[in-house]
């Protein structure tokens, strides 16, 4: 069974010492300038949960997945203390008001 490898070399930076267990092969510029290799320590019980919950098949797609959501709910979290800071005082009360359902004439059938 072959393996394939690659060599990631960012523009304007040297390329990896090839003779490092001879890994290094045919393909020098394999990912773009918006995707990097990282290398990191990662807990295996806290990656194994990260990837049940998003369903992931490989590593790469449960941080991925995990990245998106942090951003979405962290931008989500801003947009909010944005918006609460700009209502009037009374302002969240009355959308609790608004909220609430408005009984039709007669009332709500039993």
């Amino acid at each position: 069974m072959s393996t394939a490898c690659v060599v990631i070399t960012l523009p304007g930076r040297p390329s990896p010492n090839r003779s490092v267990w001879g890994i290094y092969e045919t393909h020098p510029r394999v990912y773009t300038s918006i995707v990097t290799k990282r290398l990191i320590d990662i807990d295996d019980e806290l990656l194994a949960l990260a990837r049940e919950l998003a369903d992931a098949e490989t590593i790469k797609g449960t941080v991925e997945e995990a990245l998106r959501r942090l951003i979405r709910i962290e931008s989500t979290k801003r947009h909010i203390e944005e918006l609460s800071e700009s209502l009037e005082p009374n302002a969240v009360e009355l959308l609790e008001q608004n909220r609430r359902p408005t009984p039709p004439p007669g009332g709500f059938p039993d």
